[in-house]
């Protein structure tokens, strides 16, 4: 039953005001060393848009692509049409490899750095694979870590065959509204 509720806190309303955050994207190819990397700010109404500043380059988003940013851009309601939730599976137990004998069963632990689950006292980060309807693009794999408190997306990595394109916001704030 937890695991189905972790897996729907990405699909669930995050919170409708506006925010500015950091945004960090990497970009490069699943094999090889060569990442380009981009900073700068981004303010996200969601629901509506993810407007990014850039390396001097200003970029909207409006949730109809296949970008990270898109996800911010996207109402709840819009990524429960698109995508399936599927939580990430907690470590288990598993045996030792047949050539050793006589060792008992051992349970694996999650690292507690791990961005898989992260718990604290006032919150608790939770990733989820989300699985695109479409079946255009069926060989994307899109891994995204929520807050629990809020239902914020913090960081999204998305997969294609060819690149990994990870994105990830700091320091979130809330904007007033005029």
């Amino acid at each position: 039953m937890t695991m189905l509720l972790a897996a729907m806190i990405p699909l669930m309303a995050q919170s409708e005001r506006p925010y500015r955050a950091n945004v960090l994207i990497e970009e490069g190819p699943r094999s090889g060393d060569s990442r380009s990397r981009s900073e700068g700010t981004v303010v996200v109404k969601p629901g509506e848009s993810a407007v990014a500043r850039l390396s001097g380059r200003r970029l909207v988003y409006r949730g109809d692509g296949f970008h990270p940013l898109d996800l911010w851009a996207l109402s709840p309601a819009a990524r429960r049409e698109r995508f399936e939730a599927v939580p990430e599976g907690t470590p288990g137990e598993r045996a030792l490899p047949e050539g050793v004998a006589g060792v008992p069963t051992l349970k694996a632990g999650r690292n507690r750095g791990s961005l898989a689950s992260v718990e604290g006292p006032e919150r608790a980060v939770v990733c989820t694979r989300l699985v695109p309807r479409d079946a255009a693009h069926a060989s994307t794999a899109i891994r995204v870590w929520t807050d629990g408190a809020s239902g914020r997306l913090e960081r999204v990595e998305i997969e294609t065959p060819s690149r990994r394109t990870t994105c990830v916001l700091e320091s979130i704030r809330e904007l007033e509204e005029r």
